[in-house]
């Protein structure tokens, strides 16, 4: 499909809810994104951070179909938490774009003045994240959901030596 882009935004931009507002009002896609990530999607949750970065892949006709997000963490600003990973699925997954998402956060990632990145993901998007440089901790865990977590952790090449 052509005409897809990627958006960037913080949930204090008009952009936010242009393009989640969507998603926040469809009870059943919400409902698949809690089964297939553990994700909640809410405004009131997403919105609970300002300073979290969106990546989304949007269709032409404006529909959000994949994404990712950036945040600090609170307890090392150095680090950089990674996640809301999804893929839509119907037309993000027939499409495969979450590696568009993940290329835009990742090019964004390697600016940024910090000495590491650290994610929680299923086993599909490991060989895509080890691919730009994310490595397993060995840490591995079965959620509730019966999903099967990692923890991956990426370090910037940029201030490894600096």
């Amino acid at each position: 499909m052509t005409g897809l882009s990627v958006v960037t935004f913080t949930c204090v931009d008009p952009m936010f809810e242009t393009v989640f507002g969507p998603v926040f009002e469809d009870q059943a896609l919400c409902g698949y994104i809690k089964s297939d990530a553990e994700h909640v999607m809410s405004r009131t949750r997403q919105t609970s951070d300002p300073d979290k970065r969106w990546w989304v892949v949007v269709s032409p006709a404006g529909e959000a179909l994949a994404w990712c997000a950036a945040w600090a963490m609170n307890s090392d600003p150095r680090t950089i938490m990674c996640g809301e990973n999804y893929e839509r699925r119907g037309l993000g997954r027939e499409l495969a774009v979450y590696p568009l998402a993940f290329a835009a956060r990742q090019e964004w990632l390697i600016k940024q003045p910090i000495t590491n990145a650290v994610t929680y993901i299923f086993r599909q998007p490991i060989e895509l994240h080890e691919a730009a440089g994310w490595c397993k901790t060995g840490a591995t865990a079965t959620s509730h959901h019966e999903h099967q977590w990692w923890e991956l952790v990426w370090a910037n090449p940029l201030t490894l030596h600096g």
